[in-house]
């Protein structure tokens, strides 16, 4: 899934690692990293509409697998 041609990564401003780093869908949705190397919760999906999506767990996505799959969700509603 993270090779889909769907998505589109733009490397983060820190450099060519996974921290701050953008994933954007074709939908317009964008799974970010919040920067933080150590972060345990580190993906947020921000919407279209600029609407910030959290986990159920009401903390960021874990894994970026997880996060691209919630945004996939919310572009086919």
């Amino acid at each position: 899934m993270t090779t889909s041609p769907e998505w589109t990564r733009k490397p983060s401003p820190y450099g060519k690692g996974t921290c701050g780093a953008k994933h954007i869908h074709v939908s317009g949705h964008r799974v970010i990293h919040c920067g933080h190397p150590t972060a345990l919760w580190p993906y947020y999906i921000v919407t279209p509409a600029g609407e910030t999506v959290l986990a159920p767990n009401g903390r960021g996505f874990k894994y970026l697998a997880d996060a691209k799959a919630e945004a996939e969700r919310l572009a086919t509603n």
